[in-house]
C-alpha cells in the first residue's frame, strides 16, 4: 500500500491548541488504525471493507470532535467566568484600597485635630474639677475647724461623736478624691494622724476594760463598738483597712497581763509567798469580774470568759518560768513555788524548767 492509502486511511484532524483530552484521542485513533491496517495486509480480502471503515472513521472522528469541541467549550467558559471574576475581584480591591486611602487621610485629620483638641479636653477637666471644688468650697473650708473638734472629743473620751465626725471628714474626702478625678487635697492631710489618735484611744479604755466595768462601762461600750464599726467598714480609696478588732483584743491582753503580771508588781526575794497568795484570791476575782461585767460589754465573739482565762495562765506561767530562771531564787521560794505548783495550781505542771532547777532546790531545803 502506498503513503497516499495510508494518508487517506487516516482520520483528519482538525490542528487546534493541545489539550490533554485532544492527545489521548490522538494516540487511541492512530493505535486503531494501526491495529486495522496490519490485519489488512496480512488479510487482502478486507480491502473490499475499506470504505466502510473509512465512513466509520470518519463519523468517530466528528463524533470525538464534537465531544472535544463541547470539553473545550465548556473550560472556555469556565475560564470566561474565572476571568470575569477575576476582574471584578480586582475592581473591588482596587475600591477598597481606594477606600482604605482615604481611611488613612481621614485618620490623619483626626489625629490632627486630636492634637488640638487636647488642650480643650485638659481645660474642660480642669473646669470640672473647678466646678466640683466651688459646690464643696463651704464643706472645706469647715475641714480644719472639724479636724480639731474632733481631736476635742477624743481627748473628752467621747469615742462615739468623735468617730462619727471623723467619718464624715473621711467621706467628704472620698467625695472630694471622686470628683476631682483622684486628686488628693493637702487640707486632709490630718485625717491620717486623727485615725490613728482615736485607734490609741480606743486601745487605751478597751486596755483599762477592767476598771471601766466597774466605773465608766459606756465607754468601754463605745470602744468596743467603735472598733466592731471600723473593723467592717470598706473604703473606695486605696488604703489598708483598720483593723481595729484585733487591736482591741490585743489591749485586752495587754491591759490585763499589766494588771496582775507588771514588772513593778513582781515580787521581790523572799516576798513569793505572799504574792502568790494574793493572786490565788485575786485571779478568780477577776475572772468573775470579766464574766459578769466585761462579757457584756463585749461582742459574743470577743469570747472574754476563755480571753481571760487564757491569758492569766500564761502570764502566770511565764512569770513563774522567769522566777526559776532567775539566780535570786532562795530555796523559801523555791519551795514555795514547787508546792503551789503541784498543790494549789496544778495547771502550771508543764514547767519544764523546773527539773534542772529543781535538784538545787532541793538541796537547799
Amino acid at each position: 500500500m502506498d503513503s497516499t492509502a495510508k494518508n487517506e486511511m487516516q482520520p483528519a484532524l482538525i490542528p487546534g491548541p493541545e489539550w490533554p483530552e485532544q492527545e489521548r484521542a490522538e494516540r487511541l485513533a492512530r493505535g486503531a488504525a494501526l491495529k486495522w491496517a496490519s490485519g489488512i495486509f496480512y488479510r487482502p480480502e478486507q480491502l473490499d471493507r475499506l470504505g466502510q471503515y473509512r465512513s466509520r472513521e470518519v463519523q468517530r472522528t466528528r463524533s470525538l470532535e464534537a465531544r472535544m469541541k463541547s470539553v473545550v467549550q465548556s473550560y472556555l467558559e469556565g475560564v470566561k467566568t474565572g476571568v470575569w471574576q477575576l476582574a471584578q475581584a480586582l475592581e473591588a480591591v482596587q475600591e477598597a484600597r481606594e477606600a482604605l486611602g482615604q481611611a488613612h487621610g481621614l485618620l490623619q485629620g483626626m489625629a490632627e485635630v486630636i492634637q488640638t483638641v487636647e488642650p480643650l479636653r485638659e481645660q474642660v477637666a480642669q473646669h470640672k474639677q473647678l466646678q466640683a471644688l466651688s459646690q464643696l468650697l463651704p464643706r472645706l473650708q469647715a475641714v480644719p475647724s472639724a479636724v480639731a473638734h474632733t481631736q476635742t472629743l477624743i481627748d473628752a473620751q467621747r469615742l462615739l461623736e468623735a468617730y462619727v465626725s471623723l467619718r464624715e471628714l473621711e467621706q467628704l474626702r472620698e467625695e472630694t478624691w471622686t470628683s476631682l478625678g483622684g486628686l488628693a487635697l493637702p487640707i486632709f492631710k490630718g485625717l491620717g494622724p486623727l485615725a490613728e489618735a482615736l485607734g490609741h484611744a480606743v486601745e487605751a479604755a478597751v486596755g483599762a476594760a477592767g476598771q471601766l466595768a466597774r466605773e465608766d462601762p459606756a465607754l468601754l461600750v463605745a470602744a468596743v463598738r467603735v472598733a466592731e464599726v471600723e473593723t467592717g467598714r470598706t473604703t473606695s480609696l486605696e488604703q489598708a483597712p483598720r483593723d481595729w478588732r484585733q487591736r482591741c483584743l490585743q489591749a485586752l491582753q495587754e491591759g490585763l497581763e499589766r494588771v496582775h503580771f507588771g514588772t513593778p508588781l513582781l515580787p521581790g526575794p523572799g516576798t513569793l509567798a505572799g504574792w502568790l497568795e494574793a493572786l490565788q484570791v485575786a485571779l478568780p476575782a477577776e475572772l468573775a469580774t470579766a464574766e459578769a461585767l466585761i462579757a457584756p460589754c463585749c461582742p459574743p465573739h470577743y469570747k472574754v470568759v476563755q480571753l481571760w482565762a487564757h491569758t492569766l495562765h500564761s502570764g502566770l506561767r511565764r512569770c513563774l518560768q522567769q522566777f526559776l530562771k532567775g539566780p535570786e531564787l532562795g530555796a523559801a521560794d523555791a519551795f514555795t513555788l514547787l508546792h503551789w505548783a503541784l498543790r494549789v495550781y496544778p495547771g502550771l505542771v508543764p514547767l519544764g524548767q523546773w527539773e534542772v532547777g529543781g535538784s538545787e532546790a532541793e538541796g537547799s531545803v
